[in-house]
């Protein structure tokens, strides 16, 4: 009788509301869950979601004829809150008293404690180190570690300007976009909600910096501006590194004048691969890193401040997301440390403390109600993923198919944390002593941070290879300390040498790529590196493994200094060849996102070097003699089908209508044939969709099926005749008739077209569809990465906000090209911009719009 959606889609149709007649009684279903009544029951049918049936999917109110239905619809909008006054005041008021605890706790005293023993530190190969737990470990001495702070080396100019490359021409990851999507609609919802798929469900009670991203986003969305916030907080991580852990660091270390350099390359690698973006991995870093420096200060000064402080930071840092909990890490070992005698000092810091770290639900709880984070959070589950802890392989797993670079990184990282857990092991062994834990200077207490943050991802629900890049203020202090340890242990300098250089080798064999449109111009993106047929990662880890054997069997203990720098200065050459990669990308012309920021293409994005045919049957040419070729193909273009019976094909000559431009054929399955092009002009071209779109050639994807093959025309060509030979007919192979294609450029629809989430970092000038009020605009085009328009945020199995879109519309792709003569058309393969024509359906009545206050526990 009565239905709620016009999709065949099942997923969809699944959460469809249906009134249906079962002889003599109504019944009523949604999603599996349905309830009846008698038919002589007289009244209105009432949907209540809270009550009885979960909420429906409504893109479409679809009646019997003579059914006489009315509908009054009142739209999901539960997770469009608003805090009341006393939620306000609460808040203020819990803020407050914390405030106030945590100044009056930084003011007293720790009570009284024995002193720090003045014993040199057992664990530095430097017997006359200084005591590291006192006031004067940093340095030696207060005015000597002054002095080291203060000089500037070429290090400290270096990792600046590294920061500065790579917010400008650096690399991207595939969830910029992603967050820009989520950052944008706030400001039509009035909460951040994931635009992307779960329903548009909060991220909260993880997530409050999407919101000051949210503001930010406010002034500009030009990629630049959005990457500022990461080049301050790399510039942070690296004052905190260089000022308030490397000396303390150095001063339970032997003399060396790399320590500085091996911490600049440590970081370098790290922030390239995964700080330079939105995601919230260089806020886990920056977290962990300060948490780290004020507990150690704490601990030095005898000091409540610095650790309640640290204490507020790794309260913040959890609130960003699960994986910030390794900022408690540092907090939890230092504690240990104080020594508080007083056991009312100690109860009393105690609660401060928890009162300290339980701020952050002001945070977590500003924007949405107990009873909507417990909804988003069941709608989160059911879709997923979600992974248990014994799972954590499918990281490793995901990170093996993921870009070369980042598993170098990785890869490295491991081998640098196991070099260090070998010396501590082997020092342990020779001295007789037992070190690390809770009672140990900093070398003892980064491998637990290491480790503590291997146990806080295998406890997180999601398992992806982003979240390694929390690690970027630990990993290259264990760098550091590691090659230190190298200097005087063969077994260590192996282990390490030899185990960076595997790092290398692994990753090389996985293919040289980063994410989607922001490798543009890369050499040799996209595939392996070979070697005379073979795979030169392969032969690096070879070489890795020979390195180290060497290394332990002959290694001397005076070239131990030299071969302790092999770990170093391997990274530093990956550093370098990055830099020079992206640098090349973004000069040497085309587009690029460095060559965009460098502000060498245009006042926009990717969108700026994009064309796309409104109309491909618009430019077919007219052949000169009579021909009868059916429409097909997504077009409906002439096309001639091979068939066994026919499987080559010659057509007439057709006539060049002047303009200039390229001639283009759109072939489907055309690996399954080829294509000859023949001018007037005695130039001659075969086509047969396997070549890398080189010179005047190039294939631009439009679905996986058609492929538009693009020729030159030559100069004084009137006449143009196209022959074509399958090679294997039973697979489609089909080829359109040729035409010379009038193109508009994409910028003049940028107002009328939306971005999936793979591009809207690198589209800032497309607009986005609003999501709110319960409902979904529909944008008349959509620039995609993915066959599927949109990808996951249209799609009912990822739980797409947008799915019921494809169920009222029809997508109709549309060949889109570069209007940058210096690019081959191979770069926009699996790009599509697909038109969206709303079926002819009625409009829905106009909204009424009203706020209804809800108790936030219900």
């Amino acid at each position: 009788m009565f239905a709620t959606t016009a999709s065949t889609e099942p997923g969809v149709r699944a959460q469809a509301l249906q009134v249906t007649r079962a002889g003599d009684r109504l019944e009523v279903s949604v999603g599996g869950t349905s309830r009846t009544r008698p038919l002589a029951d007289c009244g209105p049918i009432r949907i209540d979601p809270a009550a009885d049936l979960p909420l429906p999917v409504v893109d479409a109110l679809i009646a019997a004829p003579g059914a006489g239905v009315r509908v009054d619809l009142v739209a999901d909008t539960r997770w469009e809150t608003r805090a009341s006054v006393t939620k306000i005041a609460v808040g203020v008021v819990a803020l407050l008293l914390v405030v106030a605890a945590v100044t009056l706790a930084a003011r007293a005293g720790l009570g009284a404690r024995a002193p720090n023993p003045t014993s040199p530190n057992p664990t530095s190969p430097n017997p006359t180190s200084p005591n590291p737990t006192s006031p004067d470990a940093a340095g030696g001495s207060p005015a000597g570690r002054s002095t080291d702070r203060r000089r500037i080396r070429g290090w400290d100019v270096a990792v600046p300007v590294l920061l500065v490359l790579a917010w400008l021409i650096g690399p991207g990851t595939d969830d910029d976009g992603f967050l820009i999507q989520i950052i944008r609609q706030a400001g039509d919802t009035g909460f951040v909600g994931n635009y992307v798929r779960w329903l548009n469900a909060p991220e909260a009670p993880f997530g409050w910096f999407y919101r000051p991203y949210a503001w930010w986003a406010q002034v500009s969305l030009d990629p630049r501006w959005l990457r500022l916030p990461a080049l301050l907080l790399g510039g942070g991580l690296w004052a905190v590194l260089r000022y308030g852990l490397l000396p303390r660091l150095r001063a339970e270390l032997s003399p060396c004048r790399w320590h500085l350099g091996v911490l600049a390359v440590g970081f370098g690698v790290g922030w390239w691969v995964f700080g330079n973006t939105l995601r919230p991995e260089n806020l886990f870093a920056l977290g962990l890193a300060l948490s780290t420096w004020l507990t150690l200060r704490a601990v030095e000064r005898r000091q409540a401040g610095p650790l309640l402080l640290a204490v507020l930071i790794a309260g913040l840092t959890v609130g960003v997301g699960p994986v910030g909990l390794v900022a408690l890490v540092p907090v939890l070992l230092g504690v240990r440390r104080l020594g508080v005698a007083d056991r009312r000092i100690a109860l009393a810091l105690g609660t401060v403390c928890l009162a300290a770290y339980g701020s952050v639900v002001l945070l977590m709880f500003a924007d949405q109600s107990w009873a909507g984070m417990a909804a988003a959070n069941r709608v989160r589950t059911d879709f997923g993923p979600v992974f248990a802890p014994w799972q954590e392989g499918v990281r490793w797993t995901n990170l093996r198919n993921n870009q070369a670079v980042r598993q170098i990184v990785v890869y490295a990282a491991v081998a640098v944390l196991a070099a260090v857990l070998v010396a501590a092991w082997r020092r342990r062994r020779a001295r007789g002593h037992r070190s690390g834990g809770a009672a140990a200077p900093l070398t003892g207490l980064l491998p637990w941070l290491a480790v503590g943050l291997g146990v806080v991802l295998i406890l997180s629900p999601t398992k992806i290879p982003h979240h390694f890049g929390a690690g970027m203020g630990v990993y290259p202090l264990l760098l550091v300390l590691a090659v230190d340890r190298a200097r005087f242990d063969r077994w260590v300098a192996g282990l390490l040498g030899g185990g960076v250089l595997v790092a290398v080798g692994l990753g090389l064999t996985a293919p040289a790529k980063w994410w989607e449109y922001t490798g543009l111009g890369l050499l040799g993106n996209g595939r392996p590196q070979t070697l005379g047929g073979i795979a030169v990662g392969w032969l690096v880890v070879v070489l890795g493994l020979l390195v180290a054997g060497v290394i332990v069997v002959a290694g001397r203990r005076g070239l131990r200094p030299v071969v302790a720098l092999i770990a170093p200065v391997a990274l530093l050459l990956l550093l370098v060849g990055q830099l020079g990669n992206f640098g090349q990308a973004a000069v040497r012309g085309g587009w690029s996102l460095g060559a965009a920021n460098l502000g060498l293409t245009g006042r926009c994005g990717i969108e700026s070097a994009l064309a796309v045919e409104l109309d491909p049957a618009a430019g077919v040419l007219t052949p000169e003699s009579a021909i009868d070729l059916p429409a097909g193909g997504p077009w409906q273009l002439p096309t001639w089908t091979a068939t066994a019976a026919e499987p080559t094909w010659r057509s007439p000559d057709y006539r060049l209508t002047g303009r200039p431009g390229d001639l283009v054929v759109s072939v489907t399955a055309a690996t399954a044939g080829r294509v000859r092009v023949s001018f007037d002009t005695g130039q001659e071209l075969v086509l047969d969709g396997r070549a890398d779109g080189a010179g005047e050639r190039a294939a631009t994807g439009i679905t996986e099926a058609v492929s538009d093959l693009s020729v030159a025309i030559p100069a004084g060509a009137s006449r143009v005749r196209v022959s074509a030979e399958a090679t294997d007919p039973g697979r489609g192979f089909a080829v359109a008739a040729p035409r010379q294609p009038i193109r508009t450029p994409l910028l003049d629809l940028a107002d009328r077209t939306a971005a999936s989430w793979t591009l809207a970092f690198v589209a800032p000038c497309l607009q986005q569809p609003v999501l709110a009020a319960g409902q979904a605009t529909i944008s008349p085009y959509l620039l995609s990465t993915g066959l599927a328009p949109g990808s996951m945020t249209y799609q009912t199995q990822f739980g797409g906000p947008f799915a019921a879109v494809l169920s009222v519309s029809e997508a109709v792709p549309l060949p889109v090209t570069t209007t940058d003569p210096r690019r081959g058309g191979t770069w926009l393969s699996g790009l599509h911009l697909v038109r969206l024509e709303p079926k002819p359906l009625r409009p829905l009545a106009p909204v009424d719009r009203a706020e209804v206050p809800r108790a936030g526990w219900r």
